[in-house]
Protein backbone atom coordinates (compact mmCIF):
# COMPACT_ATOMS: atom_id res chain seq x y z
CA UNK A 1 0.00 0.00 0.00
CA UNK A 2 1.40 3.41 -1.01
CA UNK A 3 1.86 5.64 1.90
CA UNK A 4 0.56 8.84 0.69
CA UNK A 5 -3.06 8.03 1.06
CA UNK A 6 -2.33 7.87 4.98
CA UNK A 7 -0.21 11.09 5.26
CA UNK A 8 -1.29 12.45 8.20
CA UNK A 9 -4.64 9.83 8.15
CA UNK A 10 -5.76 8.01 11.63
CA UNK A 11 -4.31 4.19 11.73
CA UNK A 12 -6.48 1.70 13.29
CA UNK A 13 -3.88 -1.50 14.43
CA UNK A 14 -5.79 -4.41 15.53
CA UNK A 15 -3.29 -6.76 17.32
CA UNK A 16 -3.73 -10.67 18.81
CA UNK A 17 -4.40 -10.52 22.83
CA UNK A 18 -7.29 -10.14 25.38
CA UNK A 19 -10.13 -8.95 23.02
CA UNK A 20 -11.60 -5.90 23.31
CA UNK A 21 -15.38 -5.02 23.17
CA UNK A 22 -17.18 -5.24 19.45
CA UNK A 23 -18.76 -1.85 19.88
CA UNK A 24 -15.66 -0.23 21.05
CA UNK A 25 -13.95 -1.83 18.17
CA UNK A 26 -16.12 -0.11 15.77
CA UNK A 27 -15.92 3.37 17.48
CA UNK A 28 -12.08 3.57 17.09
CA UNK A 29 -12.74 2.17 13.50
CA UNK A 30 -15.43 5.56 12.65
CA UNK A 31 -12.41 7.78 14.38
CA UNK A 32 -9.82 5.77 12.03
CA UNK A 33 -9.00 6.34 7.92
CA UNK A 34 -7.56 2.62 7.43
CA UNK A 35 -7.87 -0.93 9.39
CA UNK A 36 -4.52 -3.21 9.92
CA UNK A 37 -5.07 -6.73 11.11
CA UNK A 38 -2.12 -7.78 12.91
CA UNK A 39 -1.82 -11.80 12.30
CA UNK A 40 -4.62 -13.36 14.56
CA UNK A 41 -5.51 -10.12 15.99
CA UNK A 42 -7.37 -9.59 12.60
CA UNK A 43 -9.91 -12.47 13.90
CA UNK A 44 -12.13 -9.37 16.33
CA UNK A 45 -11.52 -6.93 13.67
CA UNK A 46 -13.78 -9.24 11.04
CA UNK A 47 -15.79 -10.25 14.29
CA UNK A 48 -16.76 -6.74 14.47
CA UNK A 49 -17.58 -5.77 11.00
CA UNK A 50 -14.24 -3.90 10.61
CA UNK A 51 -12.77 -3.24 6.84
CA UNK A 52 -9.37 -4.79 7.34
CA UNK A 53 -7.86 -2.64 4.44
CA UNK A 54 -3.96 -4.50 4.96
CA UNK A 55 -3.44 -8.26 6.74
CA UNK A 56 0.55 -8.15 8.16
CA UNK A 57 2.18 -10.20 9.80
CA UNK A 58 4.19 -14.13 9.70
CA UNK A 59 0.45 -15.87 9.83
CA UNK A 60 1.14 -17.85 12.60
CA UNK A 61 -2.19 -17.65 14.16
CA UNK A 62 -4.62 -16.51 11.58
CA UNK A 63 -7.72 -18.45 11.26
CA UNK A 64 -7.07 -20.48 7.82
CA UNK A 65 -10.43 -19.93 6.75
CA UNK A 66 -10.55 -16.29 7.31
CA UNK A 67 -7.07 -16.10 5.68
CA UNK A 68 -8.35 -17.64 2.73
CA UNK A 69 -11.60 -15.21 2.82
CA UNK A 70 -9.35 -12.32 2.94
CA UNK A 71 -6.92 -13.68 -0.02
CA UNK A 72 -10.25 -14.04 -2.35
CA UNK A 73 -11.43 -10.43 -1.44
CA UNK A 74 -7.85 -9.56 -2.24
CA UNK A 75 -6.84 -7.59 0.98
CA UNK A 76 -3.58 -6.64 0.66
CA UNK A 77 -1.33 -8.83 2.66
CA UNK A 78 2.42 -7.93 4.65
CA UNK A 79 4.16 -11.69 5.37
CA UNK A 80 6.80 -11.71 6.77
CA UNK A 81 9.16 -15.16 8.08
CA UNK A 82 8.35 -16.02 11.33
CA UNK A 83 11.85 -15.71 12.82
CA UNK A 84 12.40 -12.16 12.10
CA UNK A 85 14.19 -9.18 14.53
CA UNK A 86 10.55 -7.49 15.29
CA UNK A 87 7.59 -8.53 16.40
CA UNK A 88 3.97 -8.18 14.13
CA UNK A 89 3.06 -5.58 16.02
CA UNK A 90 6.46 -3.75 15.80
CA UNK A 91 6.35 -4.00 11.77
CA UNK A 92 2.62 -2.62 11.84
CA UNK A 93 3.79 0.65 13.82
CA UNK A 94 6.69 0.81 11.65
CA UNK A 95 4.44 0.74 9.12
CA UNK A 96 2.20 3.21 10.28
CA UNK A 97 5.44 5.76 11.09
CA UNK A 98 6.60 5.20 7.48
CA UNK A 99 3.21 6.41 6.16
CA UNK A 100 3.38 9.56 8.06
CA UNK A 101 0.46 8.63 10.01
CA UNK A 102 -0.54 11.28 12.55
CA UNK A 103 -2.63 9.63 14.63
CA UNK A 104 -2.69 5.53 16.31
CA UNK A 105 -4.82 3.41 18.13
CA UNK A 106 -3.54 -0.06 18.50
CA UNK A 107 -5.55 -2.66 19.90
CA UNK A 108 -5.24 -5.74 22.20
CA UNK A 109 -1.74 -6.71 22.12
CA UNK A 110 -1.85 -7.60 25.80
CA UNK A 111 -3.16 -11.28 27.16
CA UNK A 112 -2.36 -14.24 28.85
CA UNK A 113 1.77 -13.97 27.78
CA UNK A 114 3.07 -11.60 30.30
CA UNK A 115 6.36 -11.47 27.46
CA UNK A 116 4.40 -10.09 24.77
CA UNK A 117 2.02 -7.72 26.63
CA UNK A 118 5.19 -5.79 28.66
CA UNK A 119 6.55 -5.75 25.34
CA UNK A 120 4.34 -4.08 23.23
CA UNK A 121 3.30 -1.76 26.42
CA UNK A 122 7.23 -0.68 26.14
CA UNK A 123 7.40 -0.87 22.57
CA UNK A 124 4.73 2.04 22.23
CA UNK A 125 7.08 4.15 24.10
CA UNK A 126 9.45 4.55 20.98
CA UNK A 127 6.74 5.74 18.95
CA UNK A 128 5.21 8.24 20.73
CA UNK A 129 7.35 10.88 19.47
CA UNK A 130 6.35 10.05 15.60
CA UNK A 131 2.63 10.50 15.70
CA UNK A 132 0.22 13.58 17.51
CA UNK A 133 -1.68 10.74 18.97
CA UNK A 134 -0.81 7.26 19.93
CA UNK A 135 -3.47 5.13 22.27
CA UNK A 136 -3.51 1.61 23.48
CA UNK A 137 -7.17 0.22 24.29
CA UNK A 138 -6.73 -3.32 25.80
CA UNK A 139 -9.88 -4.93 27.55
CA UNK A 140 -8.45 -3.84 31.18
CA UNK A 141 -7.70 -0.18 30.57
CA UNK A 142 -6.96 2.14 28.33
CA UNK A 143 -3.21 4.00 27.79
CA UNK A 144 -2.50 7.04 26.37
CA UNK A 145 1.09 7.95 25.81
CA UNK A 146 2.13 11.36 26.50
CA UNK A 147 5.32 12.88 24.51
CA UNK A 148 6.74 15.90 23.67
CA UNK A 149 4.60 15.25 20.34
CA UNK A 150 1.35 15.19 22.12
CA UNK A 151 2.03 16.66 25.80
CA UNK A 152 -0.92 17.62 27.15
CA UNK A 153 -4.27 15.18 27.21
CA UNK A 154 -7.72 16.26 28.85
CA UNK A 155 -10.28 14.09 29.80
CA UNK A 156 -13.36 13.28 31.83
CA UNK A 157 -13.48 11.12 34.83
CA UNK A 158 -16.14 10.36 36.83
CA UNK A 159 -15.51 10.75 40.90
CA UNK A 160 -13.28 8.50 42.47
CA UNK A 161 -12.47 6.63 39.35
CA UNK A 162 -8.87 5.70 38.89
CA UNK A 163 -5.59 6.21 36.76
CA UNK A 164 -2.25 6.25 36.97
CA UNK A 165 0.64 8.29 35.07
CA UNK A 166 4.08 5.83 34.99
CA UNK A 167 7.37 7.38 33.61
CA UNK A 168 8.72 5.32 30.51
CA UNK A 169 12.04 7.59 29.98
CA UNK A 170 14.73 7.68 32.55
CA UNK A 171 12.84 10.57 33.70
CA UNK A 172 9.92 12.52 32.76
CA UNK A 173 9.95 16.47 33.61
CA UNK A 174 7.29 19.06 33.96
CA UNK A 175 4.71 17.12 35.14
CA UNK A 176 1.64 19.02 35.82
CA UNK A 177 -2.13 17.18 36.87
CA UNK A 178 -5.19 19.22 37.51
CA UNK A 179 -8.59 18.28 38.10
CA UNK A 180 -7.85 15.42 40.22
CA UNK A 181 -7.47 13.97 43.79
CA UNK A 182 -3.69 14.26 43.83
CA UNK A 183 -1.91 17.59 41.86
CA UNK A 184 1.35 18.18 40.43
CA UNK A 185 2.66 21.23 39.40
CA UNK A 186 6.30 20.96 37.16
CA UNK A 187 6.79 17.39 38.70
CA UNK A 188 9.68 15.04 37.42
CA UNK A 189 8.77 11.31 37.53
CA UNK A 190 11.34 8.94 37.24
CA UNK A 191 11.39 5.10 35.67
CA UNK A 192 10.25 3.18 37.78
CA UNK A 193 8.53 5.51 40.27
CA UNK A 194 5.21 4.93 41.67
CA UNK A 195 4.66 8.11 42.67
CA UNK A 196 1.63 8.50 39.75
CA UNK A 197 0.06 5.41 40.66
CA UNK A 198 -3.86 5.42 41.78
CA UNK A 199 -4.84 9.07 41.46
CA UNK A 200 -8.64 9.72 41.31
CA UNK A 201 -11.04 12.24 39.52
CA UNK A 202 -13.15 14.38 40.90
CA UNK A 203 -16.14 14.07 38.24
CA UNK A 204 -15.01 16.86 35.89
CA UNK A 205 -12.10 17.66 33.76
CA UNK A 206 -8.73 16.09 34.16
CA UNK A 207 -5.89 17.42 32.13
CA UNK A 208 -2.34 16.04 32.78
CA UNK A 209 0.66 17.59 30.61
CA UNK A 210 4.54 17.00 30.42
CA UNK A 211 7.67 18.98 28.86
CA UNK A 212 9.71 16.20 28.22
CA UNK A 213 9.93 12.60 28.20
CA UNK A 214 7.45 9.83 27.71
CA UNK A 215 4.56 8.86 30.60
CA UNK A 216 1.89 6.34 29.90
CA UNK A 217 -1.60 7.54 30.84
CA UNK A 218 -3.47 4.78 32.31
CA UNK A 219 -7.32 4.58 32.75
CA UNK A 220 -8.65 1.46 33.96
CA UNK A 221 -11.92 0.37 31.96
CA UNK A 222 -10.84 3.27 29.59
CA UNK A 223 -11.56 7.06 29.91
CA UNK A 224 -15.09 8.72 29.54
CA UNK A 225 -14.51 11.18 27.08
CA UNK A 226 -10.92 12.62 25.87
CA UNK A 227 -9.13 14.79 23.89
Amino acid sequence: MDSYPWKGKTVLIVADGEPVSQQKLRELSQKSDVVIGVDGGTRQAYAAGLPVHLLLGDLDSIDPDLLRYLTEQETPIAKFPPEKDATDTELALDLAKSWGARRVYLVSGVGSRLDHSLANLLLLTRFARYFDSLVLETALATVYYLSEAHSRFSFDLALGRPFSLLALTPEAAGISISGAKYLLNNATLTFGSTLGVSNEGLGGEVEVSLESGVCALIVPGGSEDDG
